[in-house]
């Protein structure tokens, strides 16, 4: 017996109640055409991912509840599978999860989440045949003792309807567990994940199928858009039968998509796509960024320009009296080689006008021995000429730190942190570099000079990075071991054999940054912890990493 399976790879909007219906019936006119069984939607189809807060509002949960109702009526007369998607209610404060099952016949049931095991009539071209299926939302199936109480002997495959955020090893976990938690007890598992990018937060899509034996079938694409189309056998062989439908809405997935045969261009379909979103979910069109000639704000060009078109980016170059010539150079070359709008405002005249207008109280004042006032001067002019470009062209300012130099503070508030989106703010300095390097694998866009020259905020005279920082292979270990791993000062110096000074001053410098990452714009999560999604420390405490 087969059984034809539609997993919908859905790119929701938060919200668009009446927007995410429209989009879910063109997923069932496409799976109506294919002949499809069973439809399934992943977590948050209906009102969108991190709608946490919303829950709470009793006209949040009434608007959904009004669009499930309309969809179910909608597509029970002309449908004659059944669909799985599923959605909130909210009771004495407390939210949970409700499975919505629409059927061929005139009805819409609803069901606690808590994972359960069903057995139905589901109507296939071989007609109606007897099957015993469980169903899991969110994380319920990553808990072995929740999963023992809702399988039974007569269940034969568990759908699993997921929002699980993309990071590097999202997927290797999920199968892992999978493989562990359901595969092993000799059931198949249909997973079908949420896509598109949501604030902090990626999906990647990547439905699939896995057999008893833990060996992947109809793995759908990653971070596209579209219904995945396969045949589940349950008293025989696994079919190969497979097609993926692709389909966009508004635009919402990024302009390009590349072969993901390497961690970067994973990383990078991950950042454009979550860029991309972003800015359209959010109703706008263009963005703005400042253009250093550094490798930081050049990925985050070539990121942007992938993600929402070349047309639809401003890049400007605001050197000062520090700014290499061969900055302004290789800013222009880059835009040249996109078809990028640019544009140098120098910034002396403006620096020189605040700065002669506060010289006298800046002259009574003794500085102290880190005093970074002109420097900081100079960021936060570049920062008041972004933002007024922005705001005349109703446009985004992408924000160009890394992490770190997030982690470090070795950034300006109100100067080159401006902006409303961080693009790598969750990617460090070393993975900067091989980012750089993949895209000019793909088409050459970033100038070469521009990835082999000493990074610079070029803020005094001859100033270079590591003037101030300890070198970046060896920063980024030390930030991935306290950041991620929640290691001590004590255990990364005995188990890496890293300087105990470059460690102790990483430390300092995680700590007394708190306050700035506080004001920082958010940006995509691609790692197991960024400082957005977490990592969640007070900014005032005397505790030592």
């Amino acid at each position: 017996m087969f059984i034809r399976f539609g997993l919908a790879q859905f790119n929701p909007i938060t919200g668009d109640f009446d927007g995410n219906e429209l989009l879910m019936t063109q997923y069932l006119e496409s799976a109506k055409l294919e002949g499809v069984d069973i439809l399934v939607f992943p977590k948050f189809a209906f009102s969108g991912f991190g709608s946490d807060g919303l829950y709470l509002r009793s006209d949040f949960v009434n608007k959904e509840h009004q669009i499930v109702e309309h969809f179910g009526k909608d597509v029970s007369d002309n449908f004659s599978g059944t669909i799985f998607a599923t959605s909130f209610n909210n009771e004495n404060n407390c939210v949970y999860s409700t499975l919505k099952v629409v059927e061929s016949t005139p009805s819409l049931t609803s069901k606690h989440i808590k994972g359960y095991d069903e057995h139905v009539f589901i109507s296939t071209t071989e007609g109606d045949k007897r099957v015993g299926y469980a169903i899991f939302s969110g994380d319920d199936w990553k808990n072995p003792a929740h999963i023992e109480k809702s399988l039974s002997k007569a269940t034969q495959f568990a759908i699993i309807l997921d929002a699980n955020p993309y990071h590097l090893e999202s997927f290797s976990e999920t199968l892992e567990l999978l493989k562990m938690n359901i595969a092993s007890k000799g059931i198949k598992v249909v997973y079908c994940n949420l896509l598109g990018g949501q604030d902090e937060h990626v999906f990647d899509g990547l439905s699939f199928a896995l057999d008893e034996g833990g060996n992947i079938h109809a793995l759908g694409p990653r971070f596209k858009q579209g219904l995945n189309i396969f045949d589940l056998s349950i008293y025989e062989e696994e079919s190969k039968n497979q097609k993926f439908i692709s389909f966009n809405k508004n635009n919402l997935d990024s302009e390009k998509t590349y072969e993901l045969t390497s961690r970067e261009a994973e990383i990078w379909s991950a950042l454009t796509l979550a860029t991309n979103n972003y800015i359209r979910k959010n109703g706008l069109k263009e963005i703005v960024l400042g253009l250093s000639g550094g490798i930081d704000s050049a990925v985050v060009l070539a990121i942007a320009s992938d993600a929402i078109g070349a047309q639809n980016c401003h890049a400007l170059s605001m050197p000062s009296e520090f700014t290499a010539q061969m900055s302004n150079d290789d800013a222009k070359k880059m835009c040249d080689t996109l078809n990028v709008k640019y544009d140098i405002v120098p910034i002396k005249p403006m620096y020189q006008g605040i700065y002669d207008a506060i010289k006298p109280i800046l002259n009574s004042i003794e500085p102290n021995s880190k005093d970074v006032t002109l420097e900081n001067l100079q960021a936060r002019v570049r920062g008041v000429i972004l933002m007024a470009i922005a705001n005349r062209k109703n446009a985004l300012v992408l924000s160009t730190g890394n992490k770190s130099e997030s982690a470090t503070g070795y950034s300006t508030l109100y100067g080159d942190m401006v902006g409303g989106f961080s693009v790598i703010s969750d990617v460090p300095k070393t993975l900067v570099y091989e980012l750089a390097k993949w895209r000019n694998t793909q088409s050459k866009t970033i100038p070469e000079r521009i990835i082999q020259r000493a990074p610079s905020a070029e803020l005094a005279p001859g100033q270079v990075d590591q003037d101030s920082l300890p070198p970046y292979d060896i920063l980024d270990q030390i930030i991935e071991a306290m950041v991620i791993n929640d290691k001590s000062s004590n255990e990364i110096s005995a188990e890496s054999g890293l300087g105990k000074e470059e460690i102790e001053k990483t430390s300092r410098l995680l700590k007394i940054s708190e306050f700035k990452r506080r004001q920082a714009a958010l940006g995509p999560k691609i790692s197991k912890r960024s400082f957005f999604s977490g990592w969640n420390v007070p900014v005032t405490h005397k505790f030592k990493y």
